[in-house]
């Protein structure tokens, strides 16, 4: 049996996780995205152990190969160097690794890793943890705050649980801010498995 995994996006309105009283601009962007980083660390945590993936687009599941030096890694590639937008401007290409916020993304990230039959399967969500044998939980954490009518930026944070672990153990939930750290936290797990095989 190999190891099982769930990727799960979910979109955040950012604007609404701050609160009415904190609007987003052009300058306090960078603060923004930092306090929705640490709100959204709790909420995963939270919503983990409830068991609901509360509002994710998918629910896609991998049969084997689902850790982070596998299915991790192979996510990260996938995910670096996307761009999500509002809308696909006609001086966007839409060949670019481009995404029309998180329902595109979604799409595109299903047709990405399922070719064949088998391996791959999109699974209703169920409200407990390991309903599937899986062992980790890939939450893809697509974030949007308005600056304008016209103007809305994206952030990508991506968390991976360990369901297999205990909850003191600081391996079992573990964040990442932007696809950038993701991709080098799997490449560098990925070459210590390397070493060891």
């Amino acid at each position: 049996m190999g190891t099982r995994s769930l990727t799960r996006v979910i979109p955040i309105d950012g604007d609404k996780l701050l609160g009415e009283k904190r609007k987003v601009t052009e300058n306090t962007l960078k603060k923004s995205v930092e306090q929705t980083f640490k709100d959204i660390a709790r909420y995963v945590v939270k919503h983990t152990k409830s068991g609901k993936a509360k509002d994710s687009l998918i629910n896609l599941y991998r049969q084997y190969d689902g850790h982070m030096y596998g299915h991790g890694l192979e996510l990260a590639k996938f995910l670096d160097g996307f761009t999500l937008v509002n809308g696909i401007r006609s001086d966007i290409d839409p060949k670019d690794k481009i995404a029309n916020g998180s329902e595109c993304l979604s799409a595109q990230l299903v047709k990405h890793f399922k070719k064949d039959a088998g391996q791959f399967y999109l699974m209703p969500f169920k409200n407990e943890v390991g309903a599937y044998s899986e062992e980790y939980i890939y939450n893809i954490y697509v974030i949007h705050f308005t600056l304008s009518a016209t103007d809305t930026r994206f952030v990508m944070n991506i968390s991976v649980t360990d369901t297999y672990k205990e909850e003191d153990d600081p391996e079992k939930y573990i964040f990442f801010q932007g696809t950038d750290k993701f991709l080098k936290e799997t490449t560098e797990r990925n070459e210590r498995m390397k070493r060891y095989n």
